[in-house]
């Protein structure tokens, strides 16, 4: 790795772990992210469930339910989960 390669890659990523770091992208970054995603169906209907609840806020707050606004993705790298967020940015 030469020392452009190394600056750009500092430029991306946190220098420590621990600490609050975020990287804000925007909404034409995202749609530019997963324009062509295709997620398994299983992955389709939770994400899709996820936006339709989302969506149903005034009929949470009518009957006095909290509204559930996470959502938690694990597994090894490589599995699509930053993908999958990007997507789920880019619909909401």
């Amino acid at each position: 790795m030469n020392n452009k390669n190394k600056s750009n890659a500092a430029v991306r990523l946190p220098r420590a772990k621990g600490i609050d770091m975020a990287t804000i992208y925007t909404p034409k970054e995202c749609a530019r992210k997963v324009k062509r995603i295709v997620l398994a169906e299983k992955n389709q209907t939770i994400v899709d469930e996820f936006i339709t609840i989302l969506g149903m806020k005034e009929k949470f707050e009518e009957q006095d339910v909290p509204m559930p606004n996470k959502i938690v993705m694990f597994g090894p790298p490589g599995t699509g989960k930053t993908l999958t967020a990007f997507y789920l940015a880019q619909r909401l």
